[in-house]
């Protein structure tokens, strides 16, 4: 001990023994060696870690359960541990030290910290000594952060480090042949020494530890972590503990029975985990059972049952049973996701499976003489050829699981097969599960049945197919158009046969007969809904009407007379038109029909029907049609003509419809019917003017003019025609007008007016800037060579250069306003004459 000492310690030890409970001595004894601590660069001090150690030791056998001086000193020492300076088991020592001696005064952070470094050094069989030891002496608000660190440390640290590498085949994530390749192998063929068990003993430790402190812990932690305990616990790999803790923490009800069914209570990976614990310890029985119930409990999680299911059986070599639950599986499911897996997953066992066999077959003689492995081999490529070839057809069904009333589906599935009598059974099956109100499609349930029918008679068995079309006929379709193509196509097929003609008039009768009140029966239908069939308003078909008129008018053979043929259509002409379903096309058609039975009146008098009818766009077509013949006439006077010309013109007009064609024909008519050329002329203006208003019908309003000018130029010479052009140019856009005025400065310079000419053409190029109007600056420019002179010349272009600089590109939209710069007369062109003469400095020499 006097090694030890030095002159200034001797004054400490001398207080220390006349008081040893001096703890303030004590204190400044140590703080003063603390001080003294070698220093590694200083070879003079004297004072060691060891010999402070020393002194504390001294100091704790004077005060023997003080928490604080404990927990001072093994702060002290952890410090120094931390440090590398001494191993674990020193400092092991040390706290089970403080643990003996303080016993219930220890104080509460030095449990923490003996758990701590017992958790750091992944010391299993300390960590739970000491585990036990402080939730026995701690109080209850401290436990748990006790339970903390332990589950913390077991959640984050042990379990993640301690099965990193185990391997488990529903979770690994590998290719489903080489898995199932491997699956398969071990089913038939690996001996008890190449299957070894995944856990040895140290293994078997773990597994036993981390389940003990996570079966302690369900009992004490908080409602909402009871799940995650519940996978760590599956995680552990001790299934025997932890299927005992699944019963207890997820049966709903408490009893004593040792089963358990999954419930809702708890989530599917929970339960899925209890399944795959069952498949461990190999209890068949509640395996099943335990798997047929998860499938009711959580429908939207069957694939991922199946699955399980299936791997647990080709591992229990059922294979029979593994085919038995695919096939179900692939009929059930109603999701391509899902059928896609499950097809994918059965077409590689099969392929898997013969592969493997064959493999093992080659390489192993003995095995070649056993006969099960043919038998196995050609059942299993029979199932392999069946998946791969049938695979369509298994679509399709899927197809129809999901919408049996899906129409395309179906011609999809007849497609499928080659045989007729195939093709009928598919059709057959289809009219038995169609709901005909669930088809969203209009006519096209009508096409299916009329398909199936046509088998029938493509064979010759007419008596069979005209069945199939009464019955058909009788669906209580929600759309006429199934009714239409049901009744067209049989009647169609009908006209090849010999006899065929008279059987479709009757067969159209029949489907045509009109009730007494029809307005009231198709408004109840319109109402319904799709509730009322679609067969109460048969009569009001225009399909079947316009069919019924072709076939009369294509045959009068089967009449006794013409007579009783004309006046059949006739009838048939006025029922549709009674019932409001004729088209345009067929007014049109019943006056020509009614025409070449010479009864020229009557036909007029149905154009006149028709324009009382339709909208104002399909009057205008009707009116042409009607007056194209009328002018052709003899029998209606003129003024007849004129004033349905008039009466069709005004009324349309003011319906805003393009009447360029009935002012053509209204003009035709007066200039050569009538040879009323002015009037003719007259015409054409009015419709110039008043077809249409700004740029609506533009292109026929020009056409017009065209007409106009043209024909007043032609036969009432320059003075009408000039008059028709200064109206025409003050009525049309600026942007249009441009022709007009060449042509009008060409007929002044014909005409030798050829001051008049330019001052057309000044006025036309102020109109539009002279980039935009090239054309007519061209024009000016050959006319002053032909007729100006080096004067006029100047002007000319001396207002080309003022109207570029004034007129930019972006007013152009000046030149596409309706409204027009006044145009000059004849009579004010001499007050403008000084316009073009004014002086100007940048006036340039030509020679000319």
């Amino acid at each position: 001990m006097e090694a030890f000492l030095n002159e200034d310690d001797i004054a400490f030890e001398y207080e220390l023994q006349k008081d040893p409970q001096n703890l303030t001595a004590w204190k400044r004894y140590l703080d003063h060696w603390k001080s003294q601590l070698r220093d590694p660069n200083n070879k003079n001090s004297k004072r060691t870690e060891d010999l402070i150690e020393w002194l504390y030791e001294r100091l704790l056998l004077q005060f023997v359960d003080d928490g604080e001086l404990w927990m001072e000193y093994i702060t002290w020492q952890n410090d120094r541990f931390m440090a590398n300076k001494f191993k674990y088991s020193k400092m092991t020592l040390i706290f089970q030290k403080c643990l003996d001696t303080c016993q219930e005064k220890t104080p509460t952070d030095i449990y923490f910290m003996f758990l701590d470094f017992a958790l750091e050094q992944y010391d299993l069989k300390l960590i739970r000594e000491v585990f036990d030891i402080s939730i026995t002496r701690l109080k209850i608000q401290d436990q748990g952060t006790l339970w903390g660190k332990i589950i913390e440390f077991i959640y984050e640290k042990f379990l993640p480090l301690t099965f990193a590498d185990e391997e488990d085949e529903n979770d690994v994530e590998q290719d489903q042949y080489d898995e199932l390749q491997l699956l398969i192998y071990k089913t038939l063929f690996a001996t008890d020494n190449e299957i070894t068990s995944k856990n040895n003993e140290e293994t078997d430790f773990a597994n036993v530890w981390a389940s003990h402190f996570l079966r302690r812990y369900i009992l004490v932690c908080p409602p909402s972590a009871v799940e995650q305990v519940l996978q760590a616990l599956y995680n552990t790999k001790d299934y025997n503990t932890a299927i005992e803790i699944y019963k207890q923490s997820m049966r709903e009800t408490k009893g004593t029975s040792t089963s358990y069914l999954p419930t809702k209570g708890s989530s599917f990976d929970i339960n899925l985990n209890y399944l795959k614990m069952l498949e461990s310890l190999k209890l068949e029985k509640e395996y099943e059972l335990f798997a047929e119930e998860l499938e009711k409990q959580f429908p939207t999680e069957c694939l991922t049952v199946t699955i399980l299911k299936a791997k647990h059986y080709i591992k229990q070599a059922k294979f029979d049973q593994f085919e038995e639950l695919l096939q179900k599986s692939l009929k059930a499911t109603s999701s391509v996701h899902d059928f896609t897996i499950l097809y994918n997953l059965h077409l590689n066992f099969e392929q898997a499976f013969l592969e493997t066999i064959i493999n093992e077959l080659k390489d192993n003689k003995t095995l070649q003489t056993d006969p099960k492995w043919e038998e196995l081999l050609s059942s299993h490529f029979q199932i392999a050829q069946d998946l791969t070839v049938n695979y369509k057809l298994k679509m399709n069904n899927l197809k129809l699981r999901q919408n049996p009333n899906m129409i395309s589906t179906w011609n999809e599935r007849v497609a499928l097969f080659e045989a007729k009598s195939k093709k009928v059974e598919v059709y057959t099956e289809a009219i038995m599960k169609i709901d005909p109100l669930k088809v969203i499609t209009r006519g096209v349930f009508g096409k299916l049945w009329v398909s199936y029918a046509q088998i029938y008679w493509d064979s010759k068995n007419y008596d069979s197919a005209r069945q199939i079309y009464e019955s058909a006929l009788k669906v209580p379709f929600p759309y006429i158009e199934d009714l239409e193509e049901i009744w067209t196509t049989w009647i169609n097929n009908e006209l090849e046969l010999d006899d065929g003609v008279q059987r479709c008039l009757l067969l159209l009768d029949t489907a045509l007969i009109a009730p007494d009140h029809p307005d009231v029966i198709i408004d109840k239908f319109r109402a319904s809904h799709g509730k009322v069939p679609a067969q109460t308003i048969v009569f009001n078909s225009l399909k079947l009407w316009s069919l019924k008129i072709d076939l009369l008018e294509m045959v009068n053979s089967t009449f006794e007379n013409e007579k009783i043929w004309k006046d059949k259509i006739i009838e048939t002409y006025e029922s549709a038109i009674k019932l409001k379903i004729l088209s345009p096309m067929m007014f049109i058609n019943y006056a020509h029909f009614l025409k070449n039975c010479g009864r020229t009146l009557d036909s007029y008098q149905v154009y006149e029907r028709a324009v009382a009818i339709f909208t104002p766009e399909t009057q205008n077509e009707i009116w042409n049609i009607y007056l194209s013949e009328v002018v052709e006439s003899s029998i209606i006077s003129k003024e007849h003509i004129r004033e349905l010309f008039d009466q069709s013109l005004r009324h349309l007009i003011q319906a805003g419809v393009d009447c360029k064609a009935l002012f053509i024909l209204y003009s035709k008519y007066e200039a050569e019917k009538n040879g009323l050329i002015k009037k003719s002329v007259d015409i054409l203006l009015d419709g110039a003017k008043n077809n249409g208003e700004g740029r609506t019908y533009l292109n026929s309003r020009l056409t017009l003019w065209d007409m106009c000018i043209s024909e007043a130029e032609s036969n009432f010479g320059i003075s009408v025609a000039r008059e028709l052009y200064e109206q025409a140019i003050t009525a049309l856009p600026n942007s249009k007008v441009i022709p007009y005025i060449l042509k009008f400065a060409h007929l002044e310079a014909k005409s030798k007016e050829v001051t008049r000419a330019r001052e057309i053409m000044e006025y036309g190029a102020k109109l539009l800037p002279p980039v935009e109007n090239t054309d007519l600056w061209e024009h000016w420019d050959k006319f002053e060579l032909e007729y100006g002179n080096k004067e006029t010349y100047k002007n000319m272009l001396r207002l080309k250069r003022q109207l570029e600089n004034e007129m930019k590109i972006d007013t152009e939209e000046a030149s596409h306003n309706d409204g027009n710069v006044q145009f000059v007369t004849a009579a004010a062109s001499a007050k403008q004459q000084k316009t073009m003469t004014t002086s100007n400095p940048e006036e340039i020499e030509l020679d000319l």
